[in-house]
């Protein structure tokens, strides 16, 4: 019979996910592929950056679907921002007409 060490279980690593913060988001998901697969949709989960450009960098486009919060300092087309981040909670604007 094998067992598994709880720290390859999804659902204990969550919970260690739970008491991270941003900044160390990205060391844990190098641990291993199962850290990885927890805390990857965190890092993306809450994006926030200035641009002076009128889209957003590539990366976003692949990983979207992982947005939850998005905090932008310029002006964007709300319905292409619907198109490209479906899964969108909330959308933060600060910028010029």
């Amino acid at each position: 019979m094998s067992s598994t060490h709880p720290l390859q279980l999804p659902e204990i690593i969550q919970e260690v996910a739970n008491f991270v913060e941003d900044p160390s988001l990205r060391a844990c998901a190098l641990v291993s592929k199962t850290w990885y697969q927890v805390f990857h949709p965190l890092i993306w989960s809450d994006v926030r950056f200035r641009l002076f450009q009128h889209n957003p960098p590539n990366c976003l486009l692949h990983l979207g679907h992982l947005v939850k919060t998005f905090t932008i300092t310029f002006n964007f087309n709300q319905q292409h921002l619907a198109l490209r981040f479906p899964h969108l909670i909330s959308l933060t604007a600060v910028g010029h007409p």
